[in-house]
């Protein structure tokens, strides 16, 4: 197999579908994170703001896949955290994540267009917590424990 290709300064992680990420601590250094993250937390990480991308090599799937999202949103009174997935810039998805569980997308053999794939995470209600008792001022959406792209 090639060395994975270079971006920038950083080279991108391999990625084999089938491989679940686990986004948190004991299993740092989470190779896939690209931009838009806050540091691994013990149990998950936390999506920096609304927008956050995991980026990667892959080769190019013959069949359409899942991907399945182990996700944690950050609970206040007024909204339900918003989900909307884009792979390769094709939309696949928007869901509302009400609660910690794992969100399932179906993902089209046409969203591969080539060995690179970023999959961006856009969450429009992050917002930092307005709660004085809460002292995280980080702007907070979506934890993502973590995922995996799989066939469907």
């Amino acid at each position: 197999m090639n060395e994975p290709e270079a971006t920038g300064d950083t080279p991108q992680s391999v990625y084999v579908p089938g491989l679940h990420v686990g986004c948190r601590t004991p299993l740092a250094p989470v190779p896939y994170l690209g931009a838009g993250w806050h540091g691994v937390e013990p149990d998950f990480t936390w999506m920096d703001g609304r927008e956050a991308e995991l980026v990667f090599l892959m080769r190019l799937p013959d069949r359409p896949l899942r991907l399945c999202l182990d996700l944690v949103p950050f609970r206040h009174a007024d909204a339900v955290q918003t989900l909307e997935v884009f792979v390769n810039g094709l939309r696949v998805g928007f869901r509302e994540v009400p609660q910690a569980g794992r969100v399932t997308l179906p993902v089209p053999v046409e969203a591969f267009r080539g060995r690179d794939c970023r999959i961006a995470l856009h969450c429009a209600t992050a917002e930092v917590p307005a709660d004085g008792a809460v002292l995280d001022k980080r702007r907070l959406g979506l934890a993502l424990a973590g995922w995996v792209l799989e066939p469907a």
